[in-house]
């Protein structure tokens, strides 16, 4: 499955209450107009104080939430954007002063379930890897024994890789160098209490020696996530 993600950013002369009402209301329902959209969720920043974890943070653009398309393939996902593009469009620069985009594959490494009994926290991460590294030794990094390695951390209820396959700004591929991310995490916590259990855990202090190997640097945030379709 395809994933377009939205780096978010509100206008500055609105609150995040104001962006968040015309998110929802206004921008949602011509998002949900898409050809062939399978999912598309907004994911709201709550909380953006690197929860947890002691690595350098680094982030060009205050996000203040995260866009999430999903499609079947890339050409269901032109499709879809073409259906909606001229309105799409519009409607961003009534409540947003950027939105970057970063086109991914997921892969769902402990896979989200659906119609959980109670709202879960929801954690994700903009990763960069470390400037000495290859992207095809930091995918086999991740990919591969982190991955791994998460699945033994205390109290993960879901976790998803997404590989980055384009980067988009203003409607144009741009170069690695004007959005230097590598991927997306996507964590699910049953509490916030939880999540800071699992990562003082000394499972978590093995993984992020091994993060340490490939990744230059992890910038978190909590979202609050609002399913559209």
């Amino acid at each position: 499955m395809i994933t377009r993600f939205g780096l978010v950013q509100k206008r500055e002369d609105m609150t995040l209450e104001q962006f968040n009402k015309h998110w929802q209301e206004k921008h949602g329902p011509i998002v949900a107009g898409m050809d062939s959209i399978r999912h598309y969720r907004q994911n709201l920043v709550t909380n953006a104080t690197q929860l947890g974890i002691g690595f350098a943070t680094r982030s060009p653009i205050t996000v203040d939430g995260f866009s999430e398309l999903c499609w079947d393939n890339a050409h269901d996902m032109n499709k879809g954007i073409a259906s909606q593009a001229e309105a799409a469009q519009a409607d961003l620069k009534l409540f947003t002063k950027q939105s970057q985009i970063l086109v991914t594959l997921k892969r769902k490494v402990i896979p989200f379930r659906e119609n959980y009994p109670h709202p879960l926290i929801k954690r994700m991460t903009l990763l960069k890897r470390n400037p000495e590294m290859s992207s095809e030794r930091f995918d086999w990094e991740w990919l591969g024994l982190h991955g791994e390695m998460v699945k033994f951390m205390p109290n993960v209820v879901a976790y998803h890789q997404n590989v980055i396959l384009d980067r988009i700004i203003d409607g144009k591929s741009v170069s690695y160098d004007e959005m230097p991310y590598d991927g997306i995490v996507e964590m699910w916590f049953e509490s916030v209490e939880q999540l800071e259990e699992c990562f003082a855990s000394a499972n978590y202090k093995y993984t992020s020696f091994h993060g340490k190997d490939f990744l230059d640097t992890m910038t978190t945030f909590l979202v609050e996530e609002t399913s559209i379709v």
